[in-house]
């Protein structure tokens, strides 16, 4: 595919990936859903980029989000480099494919939720600074 997989293991997780331990994870992407078997050391978003070649990703050292995931399966089994997330999106089942490794069965990714982490995160705080303005400039 082109694609070559660095396996850089990040200095928050080193001596605790073995890239002997291979993991089947099953990803989706635009609605299609591919299984691909992951040596510990390999992040997820490199192994979607295996499977499905572009995906949604920037940065890759977990600050912009754009490679935001739902977990929908195999939470347990998801080791996180970076959190770069706030604990109440973590809880809500969101991950960014840079930072999240396979480390245990039955995992299950679905790609493409940068705009729901977006919303999540700053969607708040612009439709407040709106009120704010209106409120400022007397419009209702």
């Amino acid at each position: 595919s082109g694609v070559k997989s660095l396996n850089v293991v990040p200095v928050e997780l080193e001596g605790q990936l073995n890239p002997a331990n291979k993991w089947d994870v099953s990803i989706t992407f635009n609605g299609e859903t591919k299984v691909i078997t992951v040596p510990e050391d390999q992040n997820i978003l490199e192994a979607s980029e295996e499977l499905f070649g572009d995906v949604p990703c920037s940065c890759r050292n977990g600050i912009c989000t754009t490679c935001a995931a739902m977990v929908t399966g195999g939470e347990e089994s998801l080791t996180l480099a970076v959190h770069g997330l706030s604990a109440e999106q973590r809880e809500k089942g969101y991950t960014l494919c840079c930072q999240s490794y396979a480390t245990g069965p039955g995992l299950k990714v679905e790609l493409g939720k940068y705009d729901e982490v977006y919303e999540d995160q700053y969607g708040k705080y612009e439709r407040n600074q709106q009120e704010e303005k209106k409120k400022f400039l007397g419009i209702f």
